[in-house]
């Protein structure tokens, strides 16, 4: 813990990723899959905009893009897959299920 603090010369908030810092996630993590911007938007937009959440969004469609066998993806291929979204709060149990 101590030696890590010490080496942090300045701490800042990070700004929420936009839609070019998702691209380059998606193409990043995922170079071989093609995610449709209006995927993404919806990504970044549930995720609030947090790397993580976003991060977790794009494991998701990945995974779900496999499962169908696509190797490349849209919101209405997604979410007709019934694809979750990584959000602030914990999918309903509608959602889960």
């Amino acid at each position: 813990g101590d030696r890590f603090r010490d080496l942090v010369l300045d701490t800042k908030y990070a700004h929420p990723c936009d839609m070019e810092d998702a691209r380059t996630l998606a193409r990043t993590f995922y170079p071989k899959l093609s995610i449709a911007d209006d995927l993404l938007e919806k990504a970044r937009t549930e995720g609030e905009g947090r790397v993580r959440r976003v991060g977790n969004s794009l494991h998701n469609i990945a995974e779900a893009a496999a499962r169908m066998g696509l190797s490349s993806i849209d919101l209405a291929a997604y979410e007709g897959g019934n694809g979750l979204f990584s959000r602030s709060r914990l999918p309903s149990r509608k959602e889960a299920a």
